[in-house]
């Protein structure tokens, strides 16, 4: 019996049946290609694409969902500060032509430009495709795959289990922290949700603390885990009951992420793949 994964949903899925190192390939590839891409009408479509292998597959949604809305003060975050600190975003603030309106119209504070808001976009979908990329891993593959493949590519073992882990354990934390909030919130822990922020400052011993205990005791879990099964007695000898092996499937996926490459490049050959192209079609 091999290591599950934290956060791995069990199926036959067309998704679950892919070779581990397709599934890795396909997110290392991914991550890449959507920095040559800062369109959001592009990035929305290759988002589009992979969260279309939810429906596609038949996994559960409700992981994913649960993931993404334990990341929305960080996307708000991250959406707002890129309305103004993004390079595109500064640039564009240098002409007052380009600037739609102020969130402050008495004090001309805080100029929103279209640039600003297309940019803002394409950066939060880039990170929602990064975010929908992991899940779909996490979801779909063993960890006992992920450290076959990788040792497959001559990684040591241990990097492998970490990798996997690592992958595996950040919905888990997340999903953790959800649930000490609310239950230190029903103990009277305003602080932690609401409140000033010093009230807040003071709140975190009341949610990191508990947070700390979880993140070792887990970590202790899956040590004994890891020794009780033998991953670190003789590595060079280790054999596997199931030997990883490219099939047609893969081969299929493969193909496709070599249409989607070939898509950005001639998006980028013909200079369609920046903001421009959007905001060229609202102008």
């Amino acid at each position: 019996m091999g290591l599950t994964g934290i956060d791995y949903l069990p199926g036959n899925s067309w998704l679950h049946r892919l070779d581990a190192r397709t599934k890795i390939i396909w997110f290392i590839a991914l991550t890449i290609l959507m920095l040559f891409l800062s369109d959001p009408l592009w990035l929305a479509l290759l988002t589009l694409l992979v969260y279309s292998s939810l429906y596609l597959c038949g996994i559960d949604r409700e992981p994913v969902h649960s993931f993404l809305r334990g990341l929305t003060p960080i996307c708000v975050i991250y959406f707002l500060s890129n309305l103004w600190l993004n390079p595109a975003a500064s640039a564009a603030l240098a002409d007052p032509r380009n600037i739609l309106f102020y969130v402050v119209p008495p004090l001309r504070l805080l100029p929103i430009t279209a640039i600003g808001i297309l940019v803002s976009i394409a950066m939060l979908l880039r990170l929602l495709l990064i975010v929908l990329a992991v899940r779909l891993l996490t979801l779909t593959t063993q960890i006992t795959d992920i450290v076959r493949g990788l040792t497959k590519w001559h990684l040591p073992p241990a990097a492998g289990i970490a990798v996997g882990i690592g992958f595996g354990f950040i919905p888990v934390l997340v999903r953790t922290t959800r649930t000490i909030t609310d239950a230190q919130r029903a103990r009277g822990w305003a602080g932690v949700t609401s409140g000033s922020f010093i009230q807040r400052t003071k709140a975190l011993p009341a949610l990191l603390l508990p947070i700390m205990f979880f993140a070792l005791k887990s970590a202790q879990n899956i040590a004994v885990a890891i020794e009780s099964r033998g991953y670190g007695y003789n590595t060079r000898r280790r054999t596997w009951r199931v030997e990883p092996r490219f099939g047609p499937a893969d081969r299929t996926a493969f193909l496709l992420l070599a249409l989607i490459a070939l898509a950005i490049i001639l998006l980028r050959w013909y200079d369609l793949a920046s903001w421009r192209f959007t905001l060229g079609l609202f102008s």
